[in-house]
């Protein structure tokens, strides 16, 4: 059910209570038997049966039809790219679940447009619409540019002035205990930045500081909800990484 295709699984786990745990040896995913059929397999964690017995596609001869089914392209609130979108899994109740090919990020279709993918998971579920419909961004193809002047303009010197620089993030980082991590930020790449805030669950592109890679390490630290010392539950970072010792 990830790759369409007729091969064999490796059996990876044997359950008494659960069924087996398989990796198909074409794409590398895990899959477990299709408890319906019992002829093909399911996506593993997807909770459902494979494509063909959900109703998704009709058979597994016709790869094409098979790809067109379960991906769509559109732009990704979460790197603003016009990207593949694949359809991860499939709800009757609640919108399907897809992932960015470019950001591997979770993506819904945005209920506004139609046309674009809004950002999966709370709390951005709550308003599944995507960041033009919210009007985070004011166009799709502008913010691209921008992103674009931002991802490429970047260099060694960039990252001597932007350490000497002094700003109001940076006497936070002093005072909040956190300014060895925010320099170390304030260093990276602004894509490294922007992966940074991802694995948080949220983004810098579509925020109106994108660009100032201050303000940027400072809400990647101190972010009031999907801050990495919010999230972690430590007052400094002396005592998140003698937390991460113990």
């Amino acid at each position: 059910s990830w790759c369409y295709s007729k091969t064999s699984h490796t059996l990876l786990r044997s359950n008494i209570l659960r069924r087996n745990l398989f990796r198909c040896r074409k794409c590398h995913n895990r899959t477990y038997r299709c408890p319906l059929c019992n002829d093909a397999f399911a996506r593993h964690q997807s909770g459902a049966a494979c494509l063909k017995c959900d109703g998704i596609i009709n058979n597994w001869e016709d790869e094409i039809a098979n790809f067109q089914r379960t991906h769509r392209v559109g732009w990704c609130s979460w790197c603003v790219e016009r990207s593949l979108h694949q359809l991860v899994q499939h709800n009757v109740l609640a919108p399907d679940r897809f992932i960015c090919q470019d950001c591997k990020m979770e993506t819904i279709v945005c209920f506004k447009c139609r046309s674009a993918m809004s950002r999966a998971g709370s709390p951005w579920e709550l308003d599944a619409s995507c960041s033009h419909c919210q009007g985070e961004v004011a166009g799709w193809e502008l913010m691209y540019e921008r992103k674009g002047r931002v991802f490429s303009n970047w260099s060694a010197g960039d990252v001597r002035q932007q350490l000497e620089r002094v700003s109001e993030f940076k006497r936070k980082a002093y005072r909040a205990g956190v300014i060895r991590p925010f320099l170390f930020l304030v260093s990276m790449d602004p894509r490294a930045r922007n992966a940074c805030a991802l694995m948080l669950g949220w983004t810098l592109v579509t925020r109106k500081f994108f660009g100032d890679p201050h303000e940027e390490a400072w809400e990647v630290l101190c972010h009031p909800s999907r801050g990495i010392l919010v999230l972690s539950g430590c007052c400094d970072w002396y005592v998140l990484l003698a937390m991460v010792q113990r």
